[in-house]
């Protein structure tokens, strides 16, 4: 609403010195931040090393081209064209964010990896139960999958597990290894990577404890089967 009731006065409002000059302003603060940040990254300074421990991702090349870019436009527009530097710099901003940005986030913001190490541990054969379940591996998964509602407490979900392991062989469990939950010991969990800030760990039935509550009130489970591409003369 504020781009539609602003839209007819642009013209006149990026005429005026003192907002051209904010707006440019705005451009270098971000620019030079974007690259002191990229900077101590390299450097290996306290604060960027928690931040990549925290997503483990070094994005400082990113950082630095798009600091050392917003930098030039500022230069560039400082003289006769101060709003310039936003028209520039906005579309740049996305542009190298939903390319390069995307890639670098794409093993932590997507489950590839943590399916990875899944196949190097279990058969194409086996099947999975989630607990606290993530969109995305349901899309992602090669395998059968079963969770127990969006809306579950993670120890119903837990005990809805315990049975589920059970009653088949070959089946295995998926976690978050930090987060403790009952009829499990995590002692003997298989750590399979990290994606949507979660350390996810396996558990197969050496997992199991001897015993577990039941479930305070009956508990659906829900299966989704994974999408077998189809092949000419398969």
């Amino acid at each position: 609403m504020l781009a539609l009731i602003s839209a007819p006065y642009l013209l006149q409002i990026i005429h005026h010195k003192w907002f051209s000059r904010i707006v440019w302003l705005v451009v270098l603060i971000v620019s030079l931040a974007v690259l002191a940040l990229g900077l101590s990254g390299l450097m290996a300074l306290d604060f960027a090393t928690k931040l990549s421990h925290k997503q483990p991702i070094e994005p400082w090349g990113f950082f630095i081209t798009l600091g050392l870019s917003g930098c030039a436009i500022c230069l560039f527009t400082y003289s006769r064209y101060p709003f310039v530097s936003w028209i520039i710099f906005i579309p740049l901003l996305w542009v190298l964010y939903s390319t390069w940005g995307y890639r670098l986030m794409n093993p932590v913001r997507a489950p590839h990896n943590v399916f990875a190490a899944i196949e190097q541990v279990i058969s194409s054969k086996s099947d999975i139960a989630l607990i606290g379940l993530k969109e995305q591996f349901l899309l992602f998964s090669p395998y059968s999958t079963t969770h127990f509602g969006y809306h579950t407490a993670n120890d119903e979900q837990a005990k809805a597990a315990w049975l589920w392991l059970q009653r088949s062989d070959n089946r295995f469990v998926l976690v978050d290894k930090d987060i403790p939950i009952p009829c499990f010991d995590l002692n003997f969990a298989i750590p399979v990577g990290f994606a949507h800030r979660v350390n996810w760990a396996l558990l197969s039935t050496d997992s199991l404890m001897p015993s577990c509550d039941k479930p305070e009130s009956p508990i659906n489970e829900y299966l989704y089967q994974p999408v077998i591409e189809s092949r000419p003369g398969k």
